[in-house]
């Protein structure tokens, strides 16, 4: 039997959500300079107007042992994604890559006014990490399989996903944060005594926040409060910030809030699908598809009543 490569088997699962997705168009898995030395630049770049996405994928086994999972996923993905920066932005005056359907591009540097850096760590057996760190005064954020997997779902626009991003960056106000996903009772002794000791390391250099809950939740909470994290979260008494979110997606679900929100917008995606359908593979199809996916969801929601109003 051929052994299975879990790195690239772990690129494979992102990379299907991303082409599965908005950003599909936009999204480069494992692109090669192949204007220099046809060496893979990261896991997956996502280009799209001035916003660059830097995105390092590990699918390494846990077996229990957190400080060697960190160090073989969060610290490695760090690194690789400066070193892709490093080549996009400084090294090279000019990076040719490919997109799977489209002719190569150069890479030009001076259009991206804005880099996001994001960790997808695949293996759902670890029951805690740390899903905002600072490096080099540089933000990244990190998902898990899951998180990744429902942020891209339900932020199913560019500017809406960017936009949770920043909002999300500025709720942590650039301090670490560890997630706990995972319900109590999944957390045994060794869970319990790491979480203690990481977050003890962490607390000597920097405030540490805490996140209960799953980025589901968080994404639903940022939705109920009209797409803003509501001010009281941001109230720091101390400087540790800890959001008890458990079940809050549930309840936005239970409510019948998501059934409404997505009634609110389902004439919207007319104008993805006219996108898709009608203008971006036609001549000259590509600048006026970015036009159109510059628009949030809200406002392909307008765009698309007016076209009826107009017919």
């Amino acid at each position: 039997m051929a052994q299975i490569n879990k790195g690239q088997e772990g690129e494979d699962i992102v990379n299907e959500i991303a082409y599965r997705s908005f950003l599909n168009t936009f999204c480069f898995p494992n692109p090669l300079d192949i204007s220099k030395d046809y060496k893979e630049i990261c896991d997956l770049l996502i280009l799209f107007h001035d916003i660059c996405i830097i995105i390092s994928v590990k699918n390494y086994s846990f077996e229990g042992n957190y400080d060697r999972y960190f160090r073989k996923t969060t610290e490695k993905s760090i690194k690789q994604i400066l070193g892709a920066e490093r080549r996009l932005f400084r090294d090279s005056p000019h990076v040719l890559i490919k997109h799977p359907d489209r002719n190569e591009i150069i890479f030009d540097k001076s259009i991206y006014k804005k880099v996001y850096r994001i960790i997808i760590n695949i293996n759902q057996e670890i029951k805690f990490f740390q899903t905002s760190i600072q490096k080099d005064n540089k933000e990244f954020t990190v998902f898990d399989y899951q998180g990744w997997k429902d942020a891209i779902e339900i932020l199913d626009t560019i500017p809406d996903f960017i936009q949770f991003l920043e909002k999300r960056a500025q709720l942590f106000v650039k301090n670490p944060v560890i997630i706990f996903p995972r319900e109590e009772n999944d957390f045994g002794q060794n869970d319990k005594d790491f979480a203690s000791i990481i977050i003890k390391e962490i607390a000597q250099s920097s405030p540490v926040h805490m996140l209960l809950g799953t980025e589901k939740d968080l994404i639903a909470e940022y939705i109920i409060h009209g797409y803003e994290f509501p001010s009281r979260l941001k109230i720091l008494n101390t400087n540790c910030l800890l959001l008890k979110l458990d079940g809050r997606w549930d309840s936005l679900h239970k409510s019948g809030g998501l059934y409404i929100l997505k009634m609110s917008r389902q004439e919207s995606y007319i104008i993805d699908n006219m996108v898709k359908e009608m203008v971006i593979n036609k001549s000259g199809g590509e600048f006026l598809s970015e036009m159109l996916y510059k628009m949030d969801r809200s406002e392909r929601q307008s765009l698309a009543q007016m076209c009826k109003s107009s017919a």
